[in-house]
């Protein structure tokens, strides 16, 4: 089976990346024992992307007789476990994410707009840090 050309892994700084792919389908597995083509067929990837993974340290089992055995609940955790972590807390009215800082950061100069919908407001202002405009919608 052909894979995109995104669908590999990739070793970051932080850890691993994995494809959304993978990220989307792990959690469909079975409490079964895979032979890695089967895990490949069944996540719709490359076969070498799952010995990719095994050799950045996917959960994996070999018998007597070196057959390769890969645990679809184990997969299914470690994908979990080497995913980024969720947002811990909600922005307050006078944060943002900086996309050039790449961090959340406090605003300066706040402008705030009603949105259409009465639900919605725009929030505008500057990074504390490196000074660009900075939008993003918040709720009243």
């Amino acid at each position: 089976m052909d894979q995109p050309k995104d669908c590999k892994i990739e070793e970051t700084r932080n850890g691993i990346r994995l494809p959304h792919q993978v990220i989307v389908t792990a959690p469909g597995l079975l409490d079964m024992m895979y032979l890695p083509e089967e895990l490949a067929e069944e996540m719709r990837v490359g076969k070498d992307l799952i010995d990719h993974a095994i050799q950045l340290g996917a959960p994996h089992w070999i018998d007597e007789d070196d057959t390769l055995y890969i645990h679809g609940t184990k997969f299914k955790l470690w994908v979990t476990d080497c995913r980024k972590p969720r947002r811990e807390r909600r922005l307050e009215n006078h944060e943002a994410y900086c996309p050039r800082c790449k961090a959340d950061t406090v605003l300066t100069d706040i402008t705030i707009k009603d949105m259409s919908n009465g639900a919605l407001i725009q929030i505008r202002g500057r990074c504390t840090k490196c000074g660009i405009t900075i939008c993003r919608a918040g709720r009243r």
